[in-house]
């Protein structure tokens, strides 16, 4: 009585663990691998969501779509992006690492990078990549103006002129630098020489809003 009693807990056993196995198999054959081609459906969907400010969303499908599709920057760029946002600055930076490592000249990356080193209270390695930005895209404006926030934040005034002195000298045409070189020399008491911006800023856009306010507040 007691072998039967052993072998029918034996049976049991056996039952649960053939229908526990079946389950998992089920469930795989639910779940297919992702395919690189699925892959690159997902991160056009993926970016899509982030442009919509979905980034939980968008996080989870790139964490997996990485996995696929090692070779694309803009995927790892976009990983960076959704980590910030979730203030996993760790991942953030090794994502922004990786898209930089892919395109170099990926400037996005730099200014994120930037981003995460300001938010983690680091100044002096967010100015590094901010400067590290417009050294790969002189142009990309962004980056002279956050650097410039920053110092001005940290009561470092003319720095952050001097910054806005370098956006106007690689960027000429932008009515915009001039108006913002203006403002911050306004702050740091040089009243003619920002009259003398926002003049170059009206010259280029006669209706440039801010330097017509930053003129007039000269008056």
């Amino acid at each position: 009585m007691h072998m039967n009693k052993r072998l029918s807990t034996m049976m049991c056993a056996l039952l649960v663990l053939a229908m526990a196995l079946a389950g998992c198999g089920a469930k795989k054959e639910a779940s297919p691998e992702l395919t690189p081609e699925k892959a690159r459906e997902m991160a056009s969907e993926s970016l899509n969501l982030v442009q919509k400010g979905q980034y939980d969303e968008a996080n989870k499908a790139l964490e997996q779509i990485v996995k696929v599709e090692q070779g694309d920057a803009k995927n790892f760029l976009l990983l960076g992006i959704t980590r910030f946002q979730k203030q996993d600055y760790h991942g953030a930076h090794e994502a922004y690492d990786k898209a930089i490592a892919l395109d170099a000249k990926m400037v996005e990356a730099y200014q994120g990078k930037a981003n995460v080193f300001r938010n983690q209270k680091n100044l002096k390695d967010a100015e590094v990549w901010y400067r590290k930005a417009w050294q790969v895209q002189p142009q990309y404006f962004e980056a002279y103006t956050e650097l410039a926030l920053q110092l001005k934040l940290a009561n470092r005034i003319p720095e952050a002129v001097a910054v806005m002195q370098e956006a106007v000298t690689n960027n000429p045409n932008m009515p915009q630098a001039f108006a913002v070189l203006g403002f911050y020399q306004v702050e740091n008491g040089q009243k003619d020489e920002a009259r003398k911006s926002f003049e170059a800023a009206l010259k280029l856009d006669p209706n440039h809003k801010d330097a017509k306010a930053g003129l007039d507040s000269l008056k």
